[in-house]
C-alpha cells in the first residue's frame, strides 16, 4: 500500500514539473484608432518589451496588427505613432486557450516635440470616453473576474470604488454618494436599457443575479457624478457597457460553470477573407440543473433563469460598420410557504406563496459611417421590452388561499440613436446628437384583494395601457488648451410628450494633469430623471372617475459638483398626503409602492468627503482602499428634514490580492483576493406597535420615518483561484467565500405573529461559491 501511494505521489511530481515547465505561446492582434475621430492609424509601431528578444509589429493601413508566438503570461506593450502620445499598455494578460485582441485608441500629440508617455493600466481611473474627466472610471473585465465577492458582476465590482455601496447582499443594487439606486442610468452599445438583471422589480435598476456576461464586455465606464452630455434620464450614475467584437481569423469557445450560470460561448469570423466576426454566449440556472440532477440545495424556491448575448460585427469596405447585437433573459421563482414547515416561511412569520416571473429583452442595430479623416456618423436602431408578472396570495387555516396582490406590467420601446462626432484638431472635437425613443406599448395592472392575513376589504386594481414617447438632445465640445488643461462644455435636453414637460441641463468640467500619475478636477452638471410609467399613469378614483393625479409630474433633477462631492436634488415627487413619503428612497427593493397625487416639492442634499489609496496591479499584486463619510438628507411634503435611507453615513472598503505564478515559465497562476467592507447601518422607520399588535401584522409609525438606524454593516470577503495553461486550452479553478466570518447583517425589520413584535431579519451568513472556466 506504502509502495503504490509513493509511487503514485512520484507519478503526480514528474507529472506536475513537466506541466509546469511547458513553453506556452499564442497570438496577439488588434487595431489602433484616433481616440477622438476613430480614424485607423497607419504604421503605429507596437512592442512587447518584457520579453527577449523583444517581439515587434506595425499596424496596416486598416489599423489592424498581429503579434505571434508570445509566451503565455503579463505583458508591457508599448505604441508609438508619429504625432500622437506614446502609449505603454501593461498587464496585458496572454492565455494559451485564447487569442489576446486589444482594440486601442489613442490620443493626437498637442506639443509634437514633448512626449508625454501614457500608462494603460496605471490609469485606470481615465474613462474609456473622451469626453469625461470628472468622476469617471474605467474598469476592465479582469477586475470583475479578480475582485472577491464581484461574483463576476460589474455592478458588484463598483461597490469596491469610492462613494459606492451596496443595498443589500441579496441584490446588486448599488448606492452612489447617497442616491437611490433606481437613479442609475443602464447603457449598452450607446443605447438606454432596463435593468439587466434577472428578478428585477419594477422602478429598480438592480436584482439578484445580473444577465451582463464578463466574457462578452470589454473595458467600459463607470460615471458617479457630473457626467458628461450625451448621459440623460439619470441623476445618481452612469454603467456605459461594451460589447467586444469576436475573434475574425479563428473559431475560440468557452465553457463556465459558477454562481451566475452554466455557460457556454462561440466566437469566429464567417469567412477567411472577411473581417466580420460573430460571438454569442447562453447561460442557464446552476441551482436548477442541481435540483434536475437531484441534489437538495435547501428549502427556499429554485431559482429558474437563462440569458442569451451576442453581437455580430459587420464591417463594410474601409469606411462602414454594421453592429447587430442584443441581451435577453427570462427568470421565475416560486416561493410556496404552504409546503414549507412553520420555521421556513419565506417571509418570516407571514405564511405566503408567492410566484415571480420576469422578462428582460434588448436587439439593437447600428450603422457607423466615417466622413472622411475626422468625423463619423453613427445611428443605433434598438427595441427593448421589460416585464414581470406577480402573483402573492395569503395562507390561512388548512392552506386555504386568498389572493393578496397580483402585479403584471410590460413596457416595450423602440429607440434612435443618431450621433455626430467631429474632430476638428488637436486640440478640439465637437460631439452632438438625439434620442428619440417611443414607448409603444406599456400594459401595467396591479391589485390587492386582501391583506396578508385574509381579512377583506374593498378591491383595489390599477389597470393601464398606453404609449409616449420621450426625445433627448445633447451636444458637448471639448478643447485641450495644452498637453495637461482640458476643458468641456455642453448641455442636454429632454422632452416628455405624455405630459409636455422638459428639463434643460448644462454641463461642464475642467481637468489638470500635474504630473503623469497625478490630476485635479472639477466638474458641474444638471441631471434630471422621468419617473417610472406606473407613476405616471397610477389613477384615482375621484367623484367615481378614475383621474391621473400624478400626470403632470416633473422631472427629478440634481445639481452636482464634483469633486467637492455635493449634490442638491430638488423637484422630487412627494405626497401631500403622507407628508413623510419621497421618491428619493424608493428603488432598491423587490418593489415600486404607488402613491397618487405627487407633487414636485421635495428635496434633498448629498455632501461628503472621499479618500482613494490605490496600487494597480504590478509586481504580482494590487490593493485598493477607500473611505467615504457622507451625508444624506432630505426633505418631504411636511418640510422636515431626514435621513435618507441610505444615509449610511460611513463606507470602508478594503481589497488587495496576489498572484503567484508557478513553473519555469510562469504558465500557471494561483491567485488570491480578499475584500472587507465596514459601512453604518441603513436608517429604517420603526414600528407602530399599538397598531400592529391591533392587526398582528407590521404597521410602520410614518411620524418616525427613518429616525432607526440598523447595525453597522460588516463583511470580509476571500477568493481563491488557479488558472492552468495547456496546448491551445486554458482552464481556471475559483472559490469565492463570501461573509468569511458569518457576520450577521441586518437586512429588514419583520413581524413575529406569535410574540407581536418586531425582529430583525438577516442577511445571508457565510456564502461559498464555485466557478470553472475552460477556453479553447
Amino acid at each position: 500500500m506504502q509502495l503504490r501511494l509513493l509511487t503514485l505521489l512520484t507519478l503526480f511530481i514528474c507529472f506536475s514539473q513537466s506541466l509546469f515547465s511547458q513553453h506556452y505561446t499564442q497570438t496577439i492582434r488588434g487595431n489602433i484608432t484616433d481616440k477622438e475621430s476613430h480614424e485607423p492609424i497607419i504604421g503605429a509601431l507596437i512592442e512587447v518589451l518584457n520579453i527577449a528578444p523583444q517581439k515587434a509589429t506595425s499596424t496596416d493601413e486598416k489599423g489592424n496588427f498581429t503579434l505571434e508566438a508570445v509566451p503565455v503570461g503579463r505583458h508591457i506593450i508599448k505604441i508609438k505613432s508619429i504625432g500622437y502620445e506614446e502609449m505603454i499598455l501593461q498587464n496585458i494578460i496572454v492565455n494559451s486557450g485564447k487569442e489576446t485582441i486589444l482594440p486601442i485608441e489613442m490620443k493626437e500629440a498637442i506639443i509634437t516635440k514633448k512626449e508625454v508617455v501614457i500608462s494603460g493600466n496605471s490609469h485606470k481611473e481615465k474613462a474609456n470616453n473622451e469626453l469625461a474627466v470628472v468622476s469617471a472610471r474605467s474598469f476592465s473585465i479582469d477586475d470583475a473576474n479578480r475582485y472577491a465577492g464581484s461574483l463576476g458582476d460589474p455592478a458588484r465590482m463598483a461597490s469596491n470604488f469610492a462613494g459606492v455601496a451596496n443595498a443589500n447582499d441579496s441584490r446588486n443594487d448599488i448606492i452612489i454618494r447617497g442616491n437611490s439606486p433606481a437613479g442609475l442610468l443602464w447603457r449598452m452599445e450607446g443605447i438606454d436599457i432596463p435593468s439587466p438583471n434577472h428578478f428585477s422589480a419594477q422602478g429598480t435598476t438592480g436584482g439578484p443575479i445580473s444577465m451582463l456576461n464578463n466574457n462578452m464586455l470589454r473595458n467600459s465606464d463607470f460615471f458617479t457624478s457630473a457626467f458628461p452630455s450625451e448621459y440623460g434620464n439619470a441623476y445618481s450614475g452612469v454603467f456605459d457597457l461594451k460589447l467586444r467584437n469576436g475573434n475574425n481569423k479563428k473559431y475560440e469557445f468557452l465553457g463556465q460553470f459558477g454562481f451566475n450560470g452554466a455557460e457556454l460561448n462561440a466566437e469566429g469570423p464567417f469567412s477567411k477573407k472577411y473581417d466580420g466576426s460573430f460571438l454569442v454566449s447562453y447561460r442557464y440556472s446552476t441551482l436548477e440543473i442541481f435540483d434536475a440532477l437531484g441534489i437538495n440545495i435547501g428549502p427556499g424556491g429554485i431559482p429558474h433563469y437563462q440569458d442569451v448575448s451576442f453581437k455580430v460585427h459587420l464591417p463594410i469596405g474601409n469606411k462602414q460598420v454594421i453592429d447587430v447585437f442584443g441581451i435577453g433573459g427570462i427568470s421565475s421563482i416560486s416561493l410556496l410557504d404552504s409546503k414549507r414547515k412553520k420555521d421556513n416561511f419565506s417571509y418570516g412569520q407571514t405564511k405566503r406563496d408567492v410566484s415571480f416571473i420576469s422578462t428582460v429583452g434588448v436587439m439593437g442595430i447600428s450603422h457607423t459611417l466615417m466622413l472622411g479623416n475626422s468625423a463619423y456618423l453613427k445611428n443605433t436602431l434598438s427595441t427593448s421590452t421589460d416585464g414581470r408578472t406577480i402573483h402573492v396570495d395569503s395562507i390561512g387555516l388548512n392552506n386555504f388561499k386568498t389572493r393578496y396582490y397580483n402585479e403584471e406590467n410590460h413596457y416595450n420601446k423602440v429607440s434612435l440613436h443618431t450621433v455626430f462626432n467631429k474632430k476638428f484638431d488637436a486640440r478640439n472635437t465637437l460631439r452632438t446628437g438625439v434620442i428619440l425613443s417611443f414607448i409603444n406599448d406599456y400594459d401595467l395592472q396591479e391589485g390587492y384583494e386582501h391583506d396578508r392575513f385574509g381579512v377583506g376589504y374593498t378591491k383595489r386594481y390599477v389597470t393601464i395601457k398606453g404609449n409616449t414617447g420621450h426625445g433627448q438632445f445633447y451636444t458637448q465640445w471639448k478643447h485641450d488648451f495644452n498637453e495637461r488643461l482640458t476643458a468641456l462644455a455642453g448641455v442636454h435636453a429632454q422632452y416628455f410628450l405624455f405630459n409636455n414637460t422638459y428639463s434643460i441641463e448644462p454641463r461642464a468640467g475642467l481637468k489638470y494633469i500635474i504630473a503623469p500619475t497625478q490630476s485635479i478636477s472639477f466638474g458641474y452638471g444638471l441631471h434630471g430623471q422621468l419617473q417610472s410609467a406606473a407613476i405616471y399613469n397610477y389613477e384615482t378614483k375621484i367623484n367615481g372617475n378614475l383621474i391621473k393625479t400624478n400626470k403632470n409630474v416633473d422631472f427629478t433633477k440634481s445639481h452636482h459638483w464634483a469633486e467637492t462631492y455635493y449634490q442638491h436634488l430638488y423637484n422630487v415627487p412627494v405626497s401631500r398626503y403622507w407628508s413623510q413619503y419621497s421618491m428619493i428612497n424608493t428603488g432598491a427593493d423587490f418593489g415600486l409602492i404607488l402613491i397618487d397625487s405627487l407633487q414636485n416639492k421635495g428635496t434633498g442634499n448629498n455632501y461628503g468627503v472621499e479618500l482613494t489609496l490605490e496600487k494597480f496591479f504590478s509586481h504580482n499584486y494590487y490593493f485598493l482602499f477607500t473611505t467615504s463619510l457622507f451625508n444624506s438628507k432630505y426633505k418631504g411634503y411636511d418640510g422636515i428634514e431626514r435621513n435618507t435611507a441610505y444615509n449610511s453615513q460611513y463606507v470602508v472598503n478594503g481589497l488587495a490580492g496576489k498572484e503567484f505564478p508557478l513553473g519555469k515559465n510562469k504558465n500557471n497562476i494561483i491567485t488570491i483576493s480578499v475584500k472587507s467592507t465596514y459601512a453604518g447601518g441603513r436608517w429604517y422607520t420603526p414600528a407602530d406597535t399599538f397598531g400592529s399588535r391591533i392587526r398582528n401584522v407590521f404597521r410602520a409609525d410614518w411620524n418616525q420615518s427613518f429616525t432607526k438606524q440598523f447595525p453597522a454593516y460588516f463583511r470580509t470577503d476571500l477568493k481563491i483561484g488557479f488558472k492552468l495553461n495547456g496546448k491551445k486550452i486554458t482552464q481556471e479553478w475559483a472559490v469565492d467565500l463570501q461573509n468569511l466570518t458569518s457576520h450577521k447583517n441586518v437586512l429588514q425589520l419583520g413581524w413575529d405573529t406569535e410574540k407581536k413584535q418586531t425582529y430583525y431579519e438577516y442577511q445571508l451568513g457565510i456564502f461559498p461559491t464555485a466557478m470553472y472556466r475552460i477556453q479553447f
